[in-house]
């Protein structure tokens, strides 16, 4: 799966939409229910699944989906290489 495709689906789940329904110019506070502490989970259980931390200021100035996403990859795409493999697996023994 895409950054895209994973980031929405978090986005569904967290905000209980259907992931077909969100699209990268759907506007994030026309999501139905996406209240700031549902949003809070979305950004948290995005950080913890790319292993990234989005900085706070970011997040206010989020107006789409897309912009999120595009966030999202460019912060992945920052990280430092490390020991993972290409899969994001740990090597095995």
């Amino acid at each position: 799966m895409n950054i895209e495709t994973i980031v929405r689906a978090i986005l569904a789940e967290h905000v209980g939409v259907a992931p077909d329904t969100v699209f990268a110019d759907t506007p994030v506070r026309a999501l139905p229910a996406a209240d700031s502490l549902k949003m809070l989970s979305v950004i948290l259980a995005v950080e913890n699944r790319f292993e990234i931390e989005i900085p706070d200021d970011a997040t206010f100035r989020i107006e789409t989906i897309g912009e999120f996403e595009s966030l999202v990859q460019s912060l992945v795409a920052a990280k430092p290489n490390d020991f993972r493999g290409a899969a994001g697996q740990h090597p095995s023994r």
